[in-house]
């Protein structure tokens, strides 16, 4: 009367060997525990086939800062102007409103392409 267990064939035939140095294994099982994972071959295989590689360019964001800089420069010195004089070059309001607008055009760039992954 004693029941034989029966074992499940493998689905998963194809195996796969990967060498790590022991820093690399040591930032796996690290990555593993953040994601509240114990299992490796789990990891690995959710990871594979279900992760994904995050690429972006930062020349857009460097371009993007470099406004943003010049930009808080330009209100320093209307700041500056409007503390000294009680009023500000219309010129100078008009070159901000430029570069604000860029800046605003810059990331509404960088939204649509993170939009996009």
């Amino acid at each position: 009367m004693s029941e034989e267990r029966k074992t499940p064939k493998r689905t998963r035939d194809v195996q796969i060997l990967m060498r790590l140095t022991p820093k690399e294994n040591e930032l796996l099982i690290k990555r593993m525990t953040e994601a509240g994972m114990t299992n490796r071959n789990v990891f690995l295989r959710r990871m594979a086939l279900k992760g994904f590689i995050l690429r972006l360019d930062m020349k857009d964001f460097k371009e993007t800062n470099m406004l943003l800089r010049s930009a808080a420069n330009n209100i320093n010195q209307i700041a500056r102007r409007v503390n000294e004089n009680g009023s500000a070059y219309r010129s100078d309001i008009n070159e901000l409103r430029e570069k604000y607008e860029a800046l605003r055009a810059d990331f509404a760039g960088i939204r649509e392409q993170l939009t996009g992954l």
